[in-house]
């Protein structure tokens, strides 16, 4: 699965260490708004020495300027593997989609008039694929940051 390859390649500390390295915020900050009395708190997970509790990282997330959802999925995949695995066989990939990727969804059921088609058939259809080009061209993105 190349979306497992990637999640592997994303370590959360690292992920976390290039978003305080680009954040106008101090590690002060950042840990305020997760918190956090201490900042040291912040270099123990941008160094990988300390985990993100699951439960703070939508507040971390947010703090950084990151997509919570990414950052979950992130969190979920590198600290609990198996419960990721299986909330997704469960629950499906949709679970932990990012707000881009849902604006995608809705381009697509736009395109499609809401009727759920075979992706097999609609992706080499000129009208599907230049009505994807054109939503895409014109809907700028929500976010400014995302993976």
């Amino acid at each position: 699965m190349q979306d497992d390859k990637l999640l592997q390649a994303l370590p959360v500390a690292k992920v976390v260490a290039q978003a305080i390295s680009i954040s106008k915020k101090t590690r002060t900050e950042i840990a305020k708004e997760v918190g956090y009395d201490r900042p040291e708190i912040i270099n123990m997970f941008e160094s990988g020495l300390t985990r993100i509790p699951i439960e703070r990282i939508g507040r971390f997330a947010i703090a950084l300027d990151l997509e919570p959802r990414f950052l979950i999925r992130l969190a979920m995949a590198e600290y609990m593997p198996e419960v990721f695995k299986t909330l997704e066989q469960i629950f499906g990939a949709g679970l932990f989609l990012t707000k881009n990727e849902e604006q995608l969804i809705r381009m697509l059921r736009k395109i499609t008039d809401n009727t759920d088609p075979s992706l097999m058939l609609d992706v080499t259809s000129p009208n599907v694929v230049s009505g994807l080009m054109v939503q895409l061209v014109q809907t700028p993105s929500t976010e400014t940051k995302n993976t």
